[in-house]
């Protein structure tokens, strides 16, 4: 209860905090950001894959600072993929799947 309860006002009244690795932020990535993501992400590949890159967009938001999720995405280009990440995209893709 206790944890809950100190989760919750952190929440409430700081735009971040962090939590083991992962840091909660209220907190929306720059829109220019997201949008260039989104278009590389999607790669003009249809709607089912911009849905699943928006999800992962907006799920990293909530577990991720920008620097994280920055730094995350090079580690993929680099074959050195962060499985925080990975958990997000396979969670992410497997909404995508389902809601077909």
């Amino acid at each position: 209860m206790k944890f809950f309860v100190l989760k919750f006002l952190a929440i409430s009244f700081f735009p971040a905090f962090f939590y083991g690795d992962y840091v909660f932020s209220q907190t929306k990535y720059p829109e220019p950001y997201r949008k260039d993501y989104i278009d590389r992400c999607t790669n003009n590949r249809g709607t089912i894959i911009k849905k699943t890159c928006e999800c992962i967009v907006e799920k990293s938001e909530v577990s991720f600072s920008l620097e994280q999720f920055k730094e995350f995405n090079e580690l993929i280009e680099q074959d050195k993929p962060s499985p925080k990440l990975i958990e997000i995209i396979n969670i992410c893709s497997q909404r995508s799947v389902n809601s077909l």
